[in-house]
């Protein structure tokens, strides 16, 4: 009865998600959100014009910068002072700075330096952005409470370091059992490029647990891990990046806080051994997500390319392919539908190296690593629903449908390992970067799930 429950609820999700979603595929990702209901900032933004107007922009004026200094609003846009451009030139700048995480609301106004009326490339006007900061040195309270494993995280960050939008963080990592550390220095903008840099120092431990498929655990232990990685991002146009990094990473395994059933299990096949690695990080990156405040649109595809060497002395080399969807789009009444699907594999044998998905991150409603393999795809789709929303705080309502595949080769994932649908809710503090708190109730079916309840911070994707 639960099974016919659940299969009934997640097809209404759909054809609920389907229903609702068609009026917005129709729209382009560029088409801006409507905000009016929110604030009449709206105003200030001409929408009016046509995009390939040319416009003589003889001065440009940054308002609402207090801790930002201005050349970083300088640095995201094609053109300067004193030059013609067009209005969808304009229009670019806005949905960059947009999308930085250190400015909450971004809008511009043209006006005639002298008398004039009309949008003519003969009459100079002065381009004004208006800006809302966000509050950017901000504690790291992060959460999550899901497939009967918590994980929490302590440490302090800056998204903004001396007004140049540079971050800079550390943190504390307790996730079911295990204990992790590390810090990190981001800049977007490396060298006043179209370049994103980022440096990362870790000492990360994992607890691993292996199940058969009726949940049953068979085995485990803790992966720990000392790693420097550096990445560099770069981007050719608007929605075509490519990444290269370098992770050199030193590995040991024990059982330390495993349960004794499944450390029984692990003594007898014993601790996979020893590993150094050096792992090449190749990626592209194709289209993109526009923000804008709370909300999200756009679509992306990314493919992420790790060979790792032996030539450290591991037992074996691997490759690990991934690719990477997302989808979203803002429907009426400031709602959101979302949707992500992964896939992935990896000709590694050892366990460690595989692929691990539970209720924590891929799939609500399971313990966490529940399911393990050297080849997987997860999807999920989500729509999120504000009954109150101002510029202060948001209240969201969710519904969502999670499911999985893994296995040991690609020919094995044309079936589905696990399901679920569920119900959820969110608060938003749209000032603060990235404050969300997400609470969510899955139910479960194909495989019986054992954590039905998952909460945390941050949207689930």
């Amino acid at each position: 009865m639960s099974d016919f429950i659940a299969r009934a609820s997640l097809l209404g999700l759909v054809l609920l998600l389907v229903a609702s979603t068609a009026p917005a595929l129709a729209q382009s990702i560029d088409e801006p959100i409507d905000e009016a209901a929110e604030e009449p900032v709206e105003e200030l933004f001409e929408r009016e014009l046509d995009p390939f107007s040319l416009v003589n922009v003889s001065a440009i004026v940054v308002e609402g910068l207090d801790r930002t200094q201005e050349f970083v609003v300088y640095q995201q846009l094609n053109f300067e002072a004193g030059a013609q451009v067009f209005v969808h030139e304009i229009d670019e700048g806005v949905r960059r700075l947009r999308n930085f995480s250190i400015f909450d609301r971004v809008d511009f106004t043209l006006e005639p330096a002298l008398e004039g009326p009309d949008v003519d490339p003969d009459i100079a006007r002065v381009l004004t952005f208006v800006l809302v900061e966000r509050w950017t040195i901000l504690p790291i309270l992060n959460f999550n409470f899901g497939g009967n494993a918590t994980s929490f995280s302590l440490g302090i960050y800056d998204l903004n370091i001396a007004g140049r939008n540079f971050e800079l963080g550390g943190l504390y990592r307790y996730e079911a059992g295990a204990h992790s550390a590390g810090a990190w220095f981001r800049a977007p903008s490396f060298l006043g490029e179209r370049i994103r840099f980022n440096l990362e120092l870790w000492r990360a431990s994992n607890l691993r647990l292996l199940y058969d498929i009726d949940g049953t655990l068979t085995a485990g232990f803790v992966h720990r891990s000392h790693y420097a990685l550096m990445r560099l991002e770069q981007e050719w146009a608007r929605s075509v990046k490519t990444t290269v990094g370098l992770r050199i990473t030193f590995d040991d395994f024990g059982l330390d806080g495993v349960p004794e059933q499944a450390r029984a299990g692990q003594q007898i096949i014993g601790l996979p051994p020893t590993t150094v690695l050096a792992i090449v990080v190749l990626g592209t990156e194709i289209g993109g997500l526009d923000q804008n405040s709370f909300l999200v649109s756009g679509q992306r595809a990314a493919f992420n390319l790790e060979v790792a060497s032996s030539a450290f002395g591991a037992d074996e080399s691997f490759v690990s392919p991934r690719l990477h969807f997302d989808f979203f789009r803002t429907l009426p009444l400031q709602s959101t539908f979302g949707a992500r699907l992964n896939l992935a594999t990896s000709t590694t044998s050892s366990q460690p190296y595989q692929f691990f998905l539970g209720g924590l991150n891929s799939v609500r409603g399971y313990d966490n690593s529940r399911f393990h393999g050297a080849t997987f795809w997860n999807a999920n789709v989500e729509l999120r629903v504000p009954s109150f929303n101002n510029r202060y705080f948001v209240l969201q309502h969710v519904f969502f449908a999670d499911t999985a595949r893994i296995g040991a080769t690609p020919r094995d994932m044309l079936n589905i390992t696990a399901a679920s649908t569920g119900l959820g809710l969110r608060l938003i503090v749209p000032r603060i970067a990235g404050l969300t708190v997400r609470f969510d109730y899955a139910w479960t079916f194909l495989v019986p799930g054992e954590a039905n309840f998952n909460m945390g911070s941050g949207q689930f994707f």
